[in-house]
């Protein structure tokens, strides 16, 4: 009952090994658990009939720099729920598949020189970041600050109902302070005010983000300066 496993956020509270488990019939989330916990996850492990079927991710920073961090889809489809405001400020790779659905008010930001983020799905299994609720403005936004690493990438990645409101120049995706970013083949709509933000002159984005990719519903436009 309740909650089937929880991972205190700092206090050196961290997974050591984790594979091919299985979370079934919890009255709450299967897991719930910080940022930094989330590349020792695997995809075999399975979740079913717990009332709230979604992995739980608590606001918490990743700042481990020493080496590249992969977050799983999970094979029986279960998607992350980003429940609070996470930071990375080191290396992610985000499997083909996997889905992140935010809560209210929630920004995924990635920030720092040592920061990227390389988030590749594929035609039959895109990665999708879009909000708990089909609502425009539900969630912030992936936030890239000061991460100008070359890796950062994304490919055939679905990104909707960010562009909060509660912020002036929201995107689905924002760019501040010398980062950059490759997007393509991806599907960028429903935004409560852009698509894309570049907020600071110096952000590179690559010049073929408008036709290389899809928008659809993005209330102020695709993609602001």
């Amino acid at each position: 009952s309740g909650v089937g496993l929880f991972v205190q956020n700092g206090w050196g509270s961290d997974l050591s090994t984790f594979s091919n488990n299985q979370f079934v019939n919890n009255d709450s989330y299967p897991i719930v658990l910080p940022v930094y916990s989330l590349g020792k996850l695997d995809a075999n492990t399975t979740f079913a009939n717990n009332t709230l079927n979604m992995v739980n991710v608590h606001s918490s920073t990743h700042n481990d720099i020493t080496a590249e961090a992969t977050w799983p889809a999970f094979a029986d489809g279960t998607p992350y729920f980003i429940n609070g405001n996470i930071t990375i400020n080191s290396g992610v790779r985000i499997q083909a598949g996997a889905t992140f659905l935010f809560n209210f008010n929630t920004t995924f930001s990635i920030v720092g020189a040592s920061s990227y983020l390389i988030a590749k799905g594929t035609t039959a299994s895109p990665i999708t970041f879009t909000g708990k609720q089909l609502t425009k403005g539900y969630w912030h936004d992936l936030y890239f600050n000061n991460s100008n690493s070359t890796l950062n990438e994304l490919n055939f990645v679905n990104i909707s109902y960010g562009g909060s409101l509660s912020f002036n120049g929201r995107g689905n995706i924002s760019m501040d302070n010398s980062s950059r970013l490759s997007i393509t083949n991806s599907v960028i709509s429903n935004s409560g005010q852009w698509g894309i933000v570049k907020y600071s002159a110096n952000c590179i984005l690559n010049s073929d983000a408008t036709t290389a990719n899809t928008f659809s519903g993005n209330e102020l436009g695709n993609i602001k300066p």
